[in-house]
């Protein structure tokens, strides 16, 4: 009785040994079908942010265009400015001689 004991012990450790090395069909069906399943999470959370930094290239590269047009208005409005100063300061020199003219024939 116990030899048969002990060989039904031994029979269910080796069907189990060869169950853990050889899972049945259906657990290996359920295992593959959770990896593709996290699999194509991971995909669509790659999908997710590829489209976030997409967007927010795009918002970047567009804050820099117009960072270039703000510079490149203010750089005309500057020389504009400086040119404007230059004929001023021309025709304060042009007066100033015009008075000193002016004083000396009186």
């Amino acid at each position: 009785m116990i030899q048969k004991l002990c060989l039904a012990g031994l029979l269910a450790g080796a069907t189990l040994a060869a169950h853990a090395a050889n899972p049945p069909i259906e657990d290996q069906i359920y295992r593959a079908q959770v990896v593709f399943q996290q699999a194509r999470d991971s995909m669509s959370n790659a999908e997710r942010r590829l489209q976030t930094a997409t967007t927010a290239k795009d918002t970047a590269d567009k804050r820099l265009i117009d960072a270039q047009n703000a510079q490149q208005t203010a750089q005309n409005e500057l020389s504009a400015a400086q040119l404007q100063m230059e004929q001023a300061r021309r025709n304060y020199d042009a007066a100033s001689q015009q008075v000193n003219t002016l004083w000396q024939q009186r």
